[in-house]
C-alpha cells in the first residue's frame, strides 16, 4: 500500500510540474510577443515623427553653400587657364576665322599627355571659385580647360577626349544660340553636364562685346545667361566668360553681383589672386604640344 501511495503521489507532482512548466513558456512567450509589439509601435512612432525627414530627396549643396574649410587666400597662385574655341578637322578651307581659332582633335590630345606628363592636374572654373572662396584646397599644378561658345564639334570631338583621359574642363555657353546651326543642342549640353566632366559657365545670352553696352544691357546679358542655362539644365552656373575678352570695372561688378564666384577675359597670364578673380587671365595654347607648349606657359 505505502509504494502505491507514493506513486501516485509521484504521478500528481510530474503533472504539476509540467504545467507549471507550459505556464512559464506560455507566459515568457507572451511577453516576448507583447514586448516586440511594443517596441514596433515605439519605431512606428518614431518614423512617422521624422517622416518628413526620409520622405524627401537629398538635398544637393551648390557652391555657395558650402561652408569654408579653409582660409581664404591673400596672395598669388600661378594657375594656367586655356583657352579654346573650335577643336575639329574643318570642312570648309575657305571659312579662314574658323580655320584661325581651330585645333585638330590629334593635337588637343597630344596637350592633354603633354599637361599630364608634366604633372599637371585638372581642374574646372568653379574649382577656382571655391578655393578663392576658401571651401576646397587646389591639387598640386593645377591646370583649366577651357572652351568659348558651345560649338557642336565640343560634343562630337572635345567630349569624347575628355572621357577617355577622364579628366575635366569647363564650357562657356552662348544660351541663346543652343540648337542653332553649329551650336550644341540643349540635349548636348545636358549630356555633358550630366557626365560631371563637364562645367557649365555662361557666356552672355547673344555674345555682344559686353565693354561699351550700357549698364542695363550689360546686366540683362549676364543675368539672362545665367538664368537661362540654371532653369533649362537645372544646375548652378557659377563661372562666366565675356565675350571677345571685353569688359570694364564695372562689367566685372555686374558679373560679381549676379552671383557668379568667377570670370575669365582674354588677356595672357597665369597669375589669380581675389583682386582679378572676375577679370582672370587666359592663354592660346595654338598648335603647341610637347616642351614647346610647356614653355609657351611658362613664359607668362
Amino acid at each position: 500500500m505505502p509504494k502505491r501511495k507514493i506513486k501516485k503521489h509521484s504521478k500528481s507532482s510530474k503533472k504539476s510540474e509540467t504545467h507549471k512548466i507550459a505556464y512559464v513558456g506560455t507566459a515568457i512567450i507572451l511577453i516576448i510577443i507583447s514586448g516586440s509589439f511594443l517596441l514596433g509601435i515605439l519605431i512606428g512612432f518614431n518614423k512617422g515623427s521624422a517622416g518628413s525627414q526620409f520622405s524627401r530627396p537629398p538635398r544637393i549643396a551648390t557652391a555657395r553653400e558650402i561652408e569654408p574649410i579653409i582660409s581664404p587666400p591673400l596672395g598669388d597662385v600661378r594657375i594656367p587657364i586655356l583657352i579654346y574655341h573650335y577643336v575639329e578637322f574643318v570642312k570648309n578651307h575657305r571659312d579662314t576665322i574658323r580655320k584661325s581659332l581651330d585645333i585638330i582633335p590629334p593635337i588637343f590630345e597630344n596637350q592633354i599627355k603633354t599637361l599630364r606628363g608634366a604633372g599637371y592636374n585638372f581642374i574646372m572654373a568653379g574649382d577656382l571659385g571655391l578655393y578663392l572662396d576658401g571651401k576646397k584646397p587646389l591639387p598640386q599644378n593645377p591646370v583649366i580647360l577651357t572652351f568659348d561658345d558651345g560649338y557642336e564639334d565640343f560634343y562630337t570631338d572635345v567630349f569624347p577626349i575628355l572621357k577617355r583621359h577622364n579628366i575635366v574642363a569647363t564650357a562657356y555657353i552662348i544660351s541663346g544660340v543652343l540648337g542653332r546651326p553649329n551650336y550644341m543642342t540643349l540635349k548636348q549640353v545636358e549630356t555633358i553636364a550630366s557626365s560631371g566632366l563637364v562645367e557649365i559657365g555662361a557666356h552672355s545670352v547673344h555674345h555682344p562685346n559686353l565693354k561699351p553696352l550700357s549698364k542695363r544691357e550689360a546686366e540683362s546679358e549676364i543675368n539672362k545667361s545665367k538664368e537661362m542655362l540654371e532653369s533649362e539644365l537645372g544646375i548652378k552656373v557659377v563661372s562666366f566668360a565675356y565675350p571677345y575678352g571685353g569688359y570694364s570695372d564695372e562689367t566685372a561688378m555686374l558679373v560679381k553681383k549676379a552671383g557668379f564666384t568667377n570670370a575669365v577675359g582674354t588677356r595672357g597670364g597665369l597669375v589669380v589672386n581675389q583682386q582679378n578673380r572676375f577679370t582672370l587671365f587666359r592663354i592660346h595654347p595654338g598648335i603647341a604640344v610637347g616642351e614647346e607648349l610647356l614653355k609657351e606657359i611658362r613664359i607668362y
